[in-house]
């Protein structure tokens, strides 16, 4: 990273980051689904978030790098996503 801090967050649907000072804003996500709650990795390489397929459907937690590739499905079935977040293991 370039030393600035970035932020992500959800808006209509879609996960962005953006610089601290409101430079560099950029969409994450694509598609007809609904992306929300986007948390920062420790390290701040990756994001976890909640990707809900419909409005009647509950949520799935993804994993994604900071320049939104490489995504990966933490969950399957009947879990409901609200704030999902990292834990340092030691």
């Amino acid at each position: 990273m370039d030393g600035l801090l970035r932020t992500a967050f959800d808006k209509r649907f879609h996960i962005f980051t953006i610089n601290e000072d409101g430079t560099n804003k950029t969409k994450l996500t694509t598609g007809d689904v609904f992306y929300s709650r986007p948390a920062w990795s420790p390290d701040g390489k990756k994001l976890v978030y909640c990707v809900k397929q419909t409005l009647y459907k509950n949520n799935i937690i993804w994993i994604m790098n900071s320049d939104g590739t490489g995504n990966i499905k933490l969950t399957e079935g009947e879990y409901n996503c609200y704030h999902p977040s990292w834990s340092i293991s030691r």
